[in-house]
């Protein structure tokens, strides 16, 4: 299956880089179990974005987050969505990524949103231990559930 990640964040303020350490991380676990992944590390989604979507079967967005969740992470599977209120270089949402990817080429393809809820967002380039102990359940959780999907 051709599989898009996209991991993005500020790799200098601490917990918002947890896409960085993260992405790379699924996208090793994807390509092991005989996945070809295209990975994309930015430090914002952009519309250009949409054009990586050509060939992907399934489309993987990492980032931090500032919403708080019980497990301190989220894995959820999110659909397109052309939301152009407020829409500016700073808010490219991942919703919005796949129907423009779907203006682009005619199709959308399945798509989860991972995200980390973050400690600190100061600068640093380092997780802090709750963050990366947080990153580490949201893989244990991600490769839980693509287990699922593929032996559903």
């Amino acid at each position: 299956m051709n599989i898009t990640i996209f991991g993005y964040g500020n790799d200098s303020r601490m917990a918002d880089g947890v896409a960085f350490s993260l992405a790379p991380r699924i996208s090793g676990y994807l390509e092991e179990r005989g996945h070809k992944v295209n990975l994309s590390l930015e430090h914002q989604l952009l519309p250009e974005s949409a054009v990586d979507l050509e060939e992907a079967e399934f489309a993987i967005f990492v980032d931090a987050s500032v919403e708080k969740s019980e497990e301190g992470f989220r894995v959820r599977r999110i659909e397109a969505r052309e939301v152009f209120e407020g829409l500016n270089l700073h808010s490219v949402s991942p919703e919005w990524i796949l129907a423009m990817g779907a203006r682009l080429h005619g199709k959308v393809p399945a798509a989860w949103l991972v995200t980390v809820e973050g400690e600190l967002f100061d600068f640093g380039e380092e997780l802090t231990p709750l963050c990366a102990e947080r990153m580490e359940r949201a893989l244990s959780a991600f490769m839980k559930l693509w287990e699922e999907r593929e032996n559903a």
